[in-house]
């Protein structure tokens, strides 16, 4: 069982809320970028990988090798994929659109069919559910 580092709490959280209606006009194609405000933590390689995902421009894709150039350690593909595992606010930080390089899908922790639906979504097609 993957335990995350987070702390849970019963009650009434903003912030939660906030994440709640995001997601909700996230997946009715009305937002597309997300406001909330993180706290996440994870080595200083993966966040430095989450900060370039949050990059990505909603409806477009890079390749792994992509990001490990834009982290300037071209030879860490492996390590990018390690860190979008380690991703646990999958959807927010979106680790959905890194692809292989030969454009293939590959390695979502939540599933391929869910990176394809994702990645549909965004491209304003009727993805599968």
């Amino acid at each position: 069982m993957k335990r995350y580092r987070i702390a849970l709490q019963e009650g009434n959280n903003l912030h939660l809320d906030q994440l709640e209606d995001e997601l909700a006009d996230y997946f009715r194609g009305k937002l597309k970028e997300f406001k909330v405000k993180m706290d996440v933590t994870g080595t200083a390689f993966e966040q430095k990988t989450w900060e370039e995902l949050l990059l990505i421009p909603y409806g477009q894709t890079r390749s792994y090798s992509q990001i490990a150039n834009l982290l300037g350690r071209p030879n860490a593909q492996r390590a990018v994929g390690r860190a979008n595992g380690a991703n646990y606010l999958s959807i927010v930080i979106p680790c959905h659109r890194v692809i292989q390089a030969n454009g293939n899908l590959r390695g979502y922790g939540g599933k391929l069919w869910r990176k394809k639906y994702l990645l549909e979504l965004e491209q304003g097609l009727k993805p599968e559910a």
